[in-house]
């Protein structure tokens, strides 16, 4: 992502050592499902400043060196839908689910 990959070479890449939107059985009973994932603030305690988010980002943070023409919201809200269609296509298929992601914000207690 911060070595330059487009939008579309990040959500639709098919390199089989690339995981994102892919899975992977592991015997009868397993799948690994992957998603790179993807955050819109909510955790951070500027969730309501979405202009102070983005001068953080620019000035601090890898994110913005990624292409990225959508909101975080929408990113979310991209991920949500394909996590969510992921995870029920597994349910169908009868399988506990492995779930590797990238961008993983941590609760607070």
């Amino acid at each position: 992502m911060i070595k330059g990959a487009s939008f579309a070479e990040i959500e639709e890449n098919d390199d089989p050592r690339y995981f994102h939107r892919r899975y992977l059985d592991l015997g009868a009973k397993w799948r690994v499902v992957g998603n790179n994932g993807w955050y819109n603030y909510d955790f951070s305690v500027y969730h309501d400043q979405l202009a102070e988010v983005a001068k953080w980002k620019r000035v601090y943070w890898l994110d913005s060196t990624i292409d990225q023409p959508i909101s975080d919201q929408a990113r979310e809200d991209l991920v949500l839908g394909q996590v969510a269609s992921q995870l029920t296509a597994a349910k169908r298929a009868g399988k506990r689910v492995l779930f590797l992601t990238h961008f993983a914000p941590a609760t607070r207690p």
